[in-house]
């Protein structure tokens, strides 16, 4: 949009709407859909949906049909995370769902610091709309790769006993409120998110306003993704018997006042050295892992099979609904209160929610009944 169009800023504000709406009000139906599908051909026709959906982009002609087909390609993709959530829970072993889950993480940490380099990079010799078509292969390219997955079967149940899609859904929320596993999951996932987006679009004009200039921002920004993935590496070398709620409890205690004390720095206007500021920035993203991998691998410790489609979109949506929100509040805390505010709130919250964490009591494992059981063929 900034080099086809030069829009006003505003629309990049709708941008972040379009992509996310989808997981808000799609995901939860098509988590509930991935339940009663064949998991492969559910993430196979995701992306190649998500090819298909990816050419318009490229031949919008206006900045609203733009928007629109960004809806629609979300709308596709809100399919692929529930039917990977739920292939990780039927092919992996209990205890090597952390390393899966801290694998993951880094390749999709990996194409966010990889992805858009090579992307500018692309630019200075083809079009944007040349560049975007390259998703197209990328796309094909996953479906292809999914089509090599083993066949995962699961229990029928009979068309007379299957309930209503609106009967699903409802049923799901009684799974997420039934299991103290599930519902403290949730409350985790959504205070961490919403302490991370309360200062993350801040970050820019916080060190602006610390004296830095902008090399710094791109460097503070790769430091979080290197650290993430760093993060993510150790998490998934961790003992499978340690408690996952353990590891967010601690990687909370530690991130949250390393977050509030960045707050205090900005409010005593101290600017760091430039190495001690990056440095900090990497250990934020390794706690950060500790605090976001092992969630997923608690979802699939609790949710039963029949039921992980529907309770992994219900997550992402309220992960998305806590990272919408809170941007706001952090610019109108900032604007009231100064840059330092965001940062000390969200470095409360991380460190009030460490709490839950560390007495949480160590979920119990899902029942693989022959009502709900899954397997590979």
């Amino acid at each position: 949009m900034t080099y086809v169009w030069q829009v006003e800023e505003i629309y990049f504000a709708w941008l972040a709407v379009a992509m996310a709406l989808p997981y808000l009000f799609i995901g939860p139906l098509a988590g509930a859909l991935t339940d009663r599908l064949p998991l492969r051909r559910v993430m196979v026709l995701a992306n190649v949906g998500r090819a298909i959906a990816t050419v318009p982009l490229a031949l919008a002609g206006s900045v609203d049909a733009l928007l629109m087909f960004v809806f629609i390609r979300g709308a596709i993709d809100s399919f692929f995370s529930p039917a990977k959530q739920a292939t990780f829970q039927a092919l992996a072993a209990p205890d090597a769902l952390m390393q899966v889950n801290s694998q993951s993480f880094v390749i999709n940490q990996l194409s966010k610091i990889v992805g858009p380099g090579l992307g500018g990079v692309l630019m200075i010799w083809l079009a944007p709309q040349t560049v975007i078509l390259a998703n197209v292969g990328l796309s094909s390219l996953a479906a292809l790769i999914l089509m090599t997955l083993p066949n995962i079967v699961r229990a029928e149940t009979p068309a007379e006993d299957k309930p209503s899609l609106l009967a699903a859904m409802r049923n799901g929320f009684g799974v997420i409120i039934a299991r103290p596993a599930l519902w403290m999951t949730f409350l985790l996932a959504g205070s961490g998110f919403f302490a991370l987006f309360l200062y993350d679009a801040l970050i820019g004009p916080t060190l602006a306003f610390m004296g830095y200039d902008a090399q710094i921002l791109g460097a503070s920004i790769a430091a979080v993704g290197a650290g993430g993935v760093i993060g993510a590496l150790l998490v998934g070398k961790l003992p499978s018997w340690l408690n996952p709620f353990t590891i967010i409890g601690v990687a909370m205690l530690i991130a949250g006042p390393m977050i509030g004390g960045l707050g205090l720095l900005v409010y005593f206007n101290f600017a760091p050295a430039t190495a001690v500021l990056i440095a900090g920035f990497t250990v934020a993203g390794i706690f950060g892992a500790g605090i976001f991998v092992p969630q997923r691998t608690l979802i699939q410790i609790a949710a039963p099979p029949n039921h992980i489609g529907l309770v992994s979109a219900l997550f992402e949506a309220a992960t998305i609904a806590a990272m919408l929100g809170a941007p706001f509040i952090g610019a109108f805390l900032a604007s009231r209160y100064g840059f330092s505010a965001p940062y000390l709130l969200g470095g409360a919250l991380l460190l009030t929610f460490s709490v839950l964490g560390l007495l949480a009591r160590k979920p119990a494992k899902p029942s693989f009944s022959p009502e709900n059981s899954a397997e590979a063929t």
